[in-house]
């Protein structure tokens, strides 16, 4: 498909397409709607996609590179789910953008501008993320941070110096995550499965773990966890990470 032929399609949207031949090399496609649509081993280096759309769409060892996703929706879309077939975002600017019920196992995200992003019942496992940033300065002393990681998996998924503080990720699996020095300084964590992450060095001050599995936690590790919220039975886990025994 010509790229203009593909512009014009798109705009209007398309539907069960294989797009895989295309060249979406600094392709401007915002607004567009893609539902049901294949993409195998595509690279989108500089598309434009702001506020496009997808839906059910599968994308196999596919690769954004400084692609601007602001705005963009994906919804039920398949990103490979293997190491093999994962999916790359290197230096994209995904700010607001939205994934609803999507496959990311295993994807790499390396410095994307992630700020406001919003993710909903997503499986991340084994993802890992390099140097996101979920931040956007509103005016020369004003930086706000804003992400929203709801009832996702990131079971094993690396986010080791992650900058989160304020973040959402309420329900979300973390279990074996490697959270070692993240700032989740505010978080709402709550109802989280945090079993045998690794929080070494890990900020968890104000953070919200209400709910939250905390086995194996040891709170000696952490880099501060002053004004910490949990629930009286999650002490009993917290006292075994000590080492204490509690009894009646």
């Amino acid at each position: 498909m010509e790229r203009a032929e593909l512009r014009a399609r798109a705009e209007q949207g398309l539907t069960g397409a294989d797009l895989s031949a295309a060249n979406w090399d600094d392709l401007a496609l915002d607004d567009a709607s893609f539902i049901g649509c294949e993409f195998n081993t595509v690279t989108f280096a500089g598309t434009k996609l702001e506020a496009a759309r997808f839906t059910d769409c599968r994308f196999t060892a596919c690769r954004f590179i400084h692609a601007m996703l602001e705005g963009a929706r994906f919804e039920g879309c398949r990103f490979g789910g293997t190491p093999e077939t994962a999916v790359r975002f290197a230096f994209c600017d995904m700010a607001r953008a939205a994934l609803i019920r999507c496959e990311l196992s295993f994807a790499a995200i390396e410095r994307c501008g992630l700020f406001d992003v919003s993710l909903a019942e997503c499986n991340l496992r084994g993802a890992k993320f390099v140097n996101p940033d979920f931040s956007r300065a509103l005016g020369r002393r004003n930086v706000v941070t804003r992400a929203t990681f709801q009832a996702c998996n990131l079971e094993l998924a690396d986010l080791a110096r992650i900058e989160l503080p304020g973040g959402v990720l309420t329900g979300s699996r973390l279990r074996e995550a490697d959270l070692r020095a993240a700032v989740l300084s505010g978080a709402d964590l709550r109802d989280c499965d945090l079993g045998f992450a690794t929080l070494n060095n890990a900020r968890l001050d104000r953070a919200d773990l209400r709910g939250a599995d905390l086995a194996g936690l040891d709170v000696r590790l952490l880099g501060t966890m002053t004004g910490m919220t949990v629930s009286p039975a999650q002490l009993i886990d917290l006292a075994g990470g000590l080492g204490i025994e509690v009894k009646p």
